[in-house]
């Protein structure tokens, strides 16, 4: 479920920053509890709006899961509701110094990576950044097929930016444990492919910069090894 916070006042937020969101209407017991969510959307400027991605984890989330579907069913796509939050909150790692990125990630951990591809593609569209190539690897369960769902908008959002000079420096990976389907192309920018990752040798690929033309007697720069897996942090310079 996407949840769409409309701000009072602009607010920035820094890449992989958290807000603790309160949703007094959610159920009987929410008004004493508050939950940690991703800030998925990302801006230059100061945001009028924050985009979520929800897990239904723990009773709160799974309760606005189950808001949404009763609204679905009832011809509403949008479920409106008053909400509080603290926040913004976290670290933000910098990126765009590299010349390639890697990221990786599995089921929801995608949400903490979505506002550093559209920040990398912004820079890169600008010309603020030494990026020229962002290769994202995501990890999908059969379990997690509705994550893959979830996510759809927000990748296309970040895909339609990344179309300077008919060109593009994303490159996205799906890997679907699922045993009946074949390794085939799913648009320009995506490969679909059954089984498990070899990230040894993506890493390879990605470090012998075989991807970037080059001119004669050019050297790779260094790669960026980011995301989360399973809920552990990656970060790597290579």
């Amino acid at each position: 479920v996407k949840i769409c916070s409309a701000l009072f006042r602009p607010l920035r937020v820094e890449l992989g920053q958290y807000i603790y969101l309160w949703i007094p209407t959610a159920s009987f017991w929410s008004f004493l509890q508050s939950h940690p969510f991703t800030v998925t959307s990302w801006s230059e400027e100061k945001q009028t709006s924050l985009d979520l991605l929800v897990e239904p984890h723990r009773e709160i989330t799974r309760r606005l899961i189950y808001q949404s579907k009763a609204a679905a069913k009832a011809s509403r796509s949008i479920m409106h509701s008053v909400a509080f939050f603290t926040g913004p909150h976290g670290a933000s790692a910098s990126a765009g110094k590299q010349e390639k990125v890697l990221i990786v990630a599995s089921g929801f951990c995608i949400a903490t990576q979505l506002p550093y591809l559209k920040k990398l593609i912004y820079g890169y569209n600008a010309c603020t950044t030494r990026t020229l190539r962002v290769r994202l690897c995501m990890w999908i369960l059969c379990l997690w097929v509705d994550i893959g769902i979830a996510v759809q908008t927000f990748l296309n959002d970040t895909l339609a930016d990344d179309t300077l000079n008919e060109g593009y420096i994303l490159s996205i990976s799906l890997y679907i444990k699922s045993g009946r389907i074949d390794s085939v192309p799913f648009g320009r920018h995506a490969m679909l492919y059954d089984g498990s990752a070899d990230f040894a040798v993506i890493l390879r690929e990605e470090v012998s910069g075989r991807y970037i033309e080059r001119v004669p007697g050019e050297k790779p720069g260094d790669v960026l090894v980011m995301g989360r897996m399973f809920n552990t942090l990656l970060l790597s310079t290579c």
